[in-house]
């Protein structure tokens, strides 16, 4: 990995060497966790290690336990990570965000419970991400809510990424029936 916010390299499991093409499916969560869990959280802290994970989570400060870094530091680790991985599997990858019936519990105001709304698929994780984002946030008609979402959910990782070339937040959606 080269020019990383935090990280010189990331811990995966050996057996991603093994694989062609991958295929990310994420149940997406824009609630229910700290950050939202789409395809970069699925590249960056489901696609390491535990010691990979910590890796992340640390800002590259340590691999053997868990030592959170600054909510900026874990989203640039994040992006450095999906930048590894990206690299290393350059041009095989598809990402898929399933957008299910989802009962928030994260104590967000404003939130209820979700319906099904569908599932984005692309082959940049970043214009994935943020597509299924605008779907979830895009439930509160009041736009100071969903900047509160986005704050606490740690939606920052998207600029990251896009900063270092990783993707881009810009989308168009098309129809399949």
């Amino acid at each position: 990995m080269h020019n990383g916010y935090h990280l010189r390299n990331f811990i995966t499991g050996s057996h991603l060497a093994d694989y062609d093409t991958l295929v990310s499916i994420v149940r997406f969560k824009g609630h229910n966790l700290q950050r939202y869990s789409g395809a970069t959280k699925n590249l960056s802290i489901w696609l390491g290690t535990a010691r990979g994970a910590c890796q992340v989570h640390s800002a590259g400060v340590v691999t053997d336990y868990y030592h959170p870094s600054s909510p900026k530091g874990t989203s640039e680790s994040m992006a450095d990570a999906v930048s590894a991985a990206l690299d290393y599997k350059k041009g095989r990858w598809v990402f898929i965000n399933i957008i299910n019936a989802l009962k928030p519990v994260d104590g967000c105001r404003g939130t209820a419970d979700r319906p099904d709304l569908g599932i984005v698929a692309s082959t940049d994780p970043i214009a994935a991400d943020r597509a299924a984002l605008d779907i979830v946030y895009g439930l509160t008609s009041d736009p100071e809510l969903r900047k509160e979402w986005e704050r606490e959910h740690s939606v920052d990782v998207l600029d990251y990424a896009e900063r270092k070339g990783l993707g881009s937040k810009a989308y168009r959606l098309q129809k399949i029936d």
